[in-house]
């Protein structure tokens, strides 16, 4: 949450992010949030994991989707603080 409340920003593109992963990856999709940290390069990176069903190339092509249609029009706004994987469930 402290990390969340340091880039206000991020909320907007977060509920975004849920619409977005839904419409590509299903209503059903599972989503988490992981802070990735390193303090010996003083950096901190938030993580939408998409815990996918599909087998590794589908959900590797579904990603690629998501990037294309909405990610890649809005990653200078993350301010390099907000990034999407997909992981096998």
């Amino acid at each position: 949450m402290s990390f969340l409340k340091e880039n206000e920003f991020l909320v907007k593109i977060l509920k975004e992010a849920h619409k977005n992963i839904e419409t590509i990856f299903g209503a059903s999709v599972n989503l988490c949030l992981k802070l990735c940290a390193d303090p010996e390069e003083d950096f901190e990176e938030l993580f939408v994991v998409i815990k996918s069903t599909h087998n590794s190339e589908e959900a590797l092509h579904l990603l690629s989707k998501l990037d294309e249609s909405w990610f890649l029009k809005v990653v200078d706004s993350t301010r390099g603080k907000l990034n999407i994987t997909v992981e096998p469930t």
